[in-house]
This record gives structure tokens, C-alpha cells and sequence, in this order.
């Protein structure tokens, strides 16, 4: 199947910081000298081994080189209503449409990692690789936030659990589109203790556009 793949100008969100984490030394991590990864940058490489597994291929694609995973490489598919999109993912060389979680956090150590490098590693991870191609999470308070109705912000939380796993939570504001309104999401990220991920919504509201402007143009006044 052809992978339809944009410019590799897209932009990444902010996403609460530099969530870079230092990457592993060959000697902590060793690889198969047949599996090296791609050099940073090299797209032609990486074009070259799309087209062997079968993809189709163009001049504008959308790559990311994840700082914190330089084992990684990233393929966005491009929508016209949201920009880039995951499309799969490198690990080393070999190629995951889907998945590649697990192996891809095994080269950082994951698994045996102690907790606080786990926190580290996860929250990377969700910054430079599920947000890579947008969906960043949101680090203030906007006035979305500040209507009556409204749930209140809470700003990104990371966390290990019980079962030597971590939790990332935090608010995500969704792509609007053609509506004139904002959309926001609590998403939590479970990683289990083996890079395994799963993801769930547990609230999520809407604010009409008109309405949020009158909030802003009300609070804009003197003594607002």
C-alpha cells in the first residue's frame, strides 16, 4: 500500500519543555551491526528502505528523528485537515506500520530502568513520538479553562503506578477544523512495564468560538 506523505516542514507543538532525555551509549545498549540505525537527517536512507518494504515513496515526506530515541525514525502521512500524521515507525531498520512501541523504548532500556528514568523515558516519549506530528499537550491555562462550566486545568502529570509501570496525563487540544470552536481532552498514557501503551480520554469538553470570544472580550475591560 502507497503511503501518501507530506513536507518534512511540518511543526511540532510545544509540548511543555525540553523532554529530551540523554540517549543510551552503545555499550549500554548493544545492537546487531547489521541493524544500525539511520544516521540523523538521512532521508534518502530512509526513502530507500520505505521502497524496500513495499511503500511507495515521494520527493516531500514528513520524517521526524526523535532527539531522546536516535534508533527511531518517524513516518507522517499527510491529511489536508490536519497536517502530518503517523504512518509507522523505524526501529533501527526494521519498519512497524503499526506497533513498534515496546521495541522502540527497549533501546532506551525501558523495561529495567529504574523508576525515575522510567518517568523520563515516557514522558519523552509522548512528547517527541505521539506528538511528534501534533496533539501536543497543553502546559497553561487558557480561558477555555476559566468559563463556569468548564473543568479546571491541571497541567501535565507523570507518574509511576503500582505495577512498575508510568502514567502521563495531561490536557490535549484537538484540531478545530472548519468549526469555529476549541476542543480540549484529559488523555491519559499507560505505559506498562514493558514500553506497551495505551491511551484513554477520560473527560473532554467544547467551547463555542463566539462564546469564548465574548469571555475574553468581558475580561479584557477594566476590572474585568
Amino acid at each position: 500500500m502507497a503511503l501518501a506523505l507530506a513536507s518534512s516542514t511540518c511543526t511540532r507543538p510545544p509540548d511543555g519543555g525540553n523532554t529530551q532525555v540523554a540517549a543510551t551509549t552503545d555499550s549500554q545498549a548493544p545492537q546487531d551491526a547489521a541493524a544500525q540505525p539511520f544516521a540523523r537527517n538521512d532521508e534518502a536512507a530512509v526513502k530507500a528502505a520505505l521502497q524496500s518494504n513495499g511503500h511507495e515513496v515521494h520527493d516531500d515526506m514528513c520524517i521526524e528523528w526523535p532527539s531522546s530515541f536516535p534508533r527511531v525514525v518517524l513516518i507522517g502521512g499527510f491529511a489536508h485537515d490536519q497536517g502530518c500524521s503517523h504512518e509507522g515507525m523505524f526501529v533501527d531498520r526494521k519498519f512497524h506500520a503499526t506497533g513498534g512501541e515496546v521495541e522502540a523504548l527497549a533501546t532506551r532500556g525501558f523495561e529495567t530502568a529504574g523508576i525515575e528514568e522510567k518517568e523520563a523515558i515516557a514522558r519523552a516519549w509522548i512528547g517527541e513520538v505521539v506528538h511528534a506530528f501534533g496533539g501536543g499537550f497543553v502546559t497553561q491555562s487558557s480561558s477555555a479553562f476559566e468559563l463556569d462550566d468548564s473543568p479546571k486545568f491541571e497541567p501535565v502529570h507523570v507518574r509511576a503506578n503500582k505495577v512498575g509501570g508510568v502514567v502521563v496525563e495531561g490536557w490535549v487540544q484537538d484540531p478545530s477544523g472548519m468549526r469555529f470552536e476549541s476542543s480540549f481532552r484529559l488523555v491519559t498514557y499507560r505505559f506498562a512495564p514493558d514500553g506497551s501503551i495505551s491511551a484513554e480520554s477520560k473527560r473532554q469538553f467544547t467551547v463555542d468560538g463566539e462564546r469564548l470570544n465574548a469571555h475574553e472580550r468581558e475580561r479584557a475591560k477594566p476590572g474585568g
